[in-house]
């Protein structure tokens, strides 16, 4: 009975192992991008511009006083003006057409 059960875990072990390198095998041998892709794809390079960041850095914060603004824009009146839109007629359905 032991040498079965041990016969039994040998060969699903000899299975599993084989199972599991095919599978690694097959990944390897096989690809998911095409060559037309792989071909098109460029390495980003990793260059960052310094004295752009540098310049970045050193820019003056403004500060907007928004009750300023709102002062400004109270005091102008808005002039609205009529938009004419033509209109076509809508076809409708007769009976024969339903």
């Amino acid at each position: 009975m032991i040498k079965n059960i041990l016969y039994l875990a040998i060969l699903l072990t000899v299975f599993a192992i084989s199972w599991i390198a095919s599978s690694v095998y097959h990944n390897l041998a096989t690809s998911t991008i095409p060559k037309t892709s792989q071909i098109q794809i460029i390495p980003i390079i990793g260059k960052f511009d310094s004295g752009t960041l540098d310049s970045l850095q050193e820019r003056s914060i403004i500060s907007v006083d928004l009750k300023e603004i709102k002062q400004s824009t109270s005091s102008e009146s808005p002039t609205l003006e009529p938009i004419l839109i033509e209109t076509t007629p809508q076809p409708t359905s007769t009976s024969s057409a339903q």
